[in-house]
């Protein structure tokens, strides 16, 4: 049972703490527009950018409190999503309702194809193998002009005027972005709230025998559990590990990229 539940209960301005600074951030984000000197600048490059790239992190802390595990390739799964959307719009001149979905679809197989690899590997080897992965595509992303046009990107992707919601206005797409991380918060936390148990608990919780290192996750500690059942047999898992990440690394490099 997740040691929160013997955790004593947080009083006076601790208890509040966090809502209060959630509150100043919200406040903050929704009065933005209207406190920069120049809006066409601060909020595409500033305030949209800064949502994208914290719904991102949003997903680190999901993957490391669920499962344990801390992944480096996370912008390249949000990588090809993007340019799922881009190719769709821009080179094949398709709806944006019909290109957000195939960026879902292919963002989604991208995480699954990472995770098949990723998977096989612990600590240390996690990580590598997930910076490893996000580099090789940022290499071919960077050559391909093909598909992804090279350096000079897919442009212009156009944004959509559904008449009652006009996204090509730039202060309405910040807010478009707020309410979509709002969303993907609020869900994140529904998941702490419905099932609190099975969270894993904060490594300075955790006894120092159960503290696990950066890409450990459940799969993982199973493993380890081996290695301490049958400490003989440890140098024969790492070896297995070194191994394992060898043929990753060999089989990547293959793909010619």
């Amino acid at each position: 049972m997740s040691a929160e539940l013997f955790a004593p209960k947080k009083t006076g301005i601790a208890r509040w703490l966090p809502w209060i600074l959630i509150a100043a951030v919200l406040v903050f984000a929704a009065i933005f527009p209207l406190i920069v000197d120049r809006p066409r600048f601060w909020l595409p490059n500033i305030g949209v950018k800064s949502i994208w790239l914290g719904i991102i992190a949003m997903s680190l802390v999901f993957l490391n409190r669920y499962v344990g595990l801390l992944s480096l390739a996370q912008v390249t799964i949000a990588g090809v999503a993007a340019y799922g959307v881009g190719y769709m719009m821009v080179t094949l001149e398709m709806d944006f309702l019909l290109g957000a979905l195939v960026g879902i679809i292919a963002g989604t197989l991208a995480a699954f194809l990472i995770a098949l690899i990723a998977a096989r590997t612990r600590a240390i080897y996690f990580l590598m193998i997930t910076l490893a992965i996000g580099q090789v595509f940022y290499s071919w992303a960077s050559q391909s002009i093909e598909i992804t046009n090279a350096r000079r990107g897919l442009a212009p992707v156009l944004k959509p005027d559904w008449g009652w919601l006009n996204l090509n206005d730039i202060t309405t797409f910040y807010y478009f972005a707020l309410i979509v991380a709002v969303a993907c918060d609020d869900h994140h936390r529904s998941g702490d709230r419905a099932d609190p148990v099975n969270r894993r608990e904060p490594v300075d919780e955790q006894p120092a025998d159960r503290q696990p290192r950066a890409g450990h996750g459940l799969l993982v500690d199973a493993a380890e559990g081996r290695d301490r059942a049958d400490p003989d047999q440890a140098g024969d898992h790492v070896e297995a590990d070194l191994a394992g990440i060898t043929a990753h690394l060999d089989y990547i490099a293959g793909l010619g990229v």
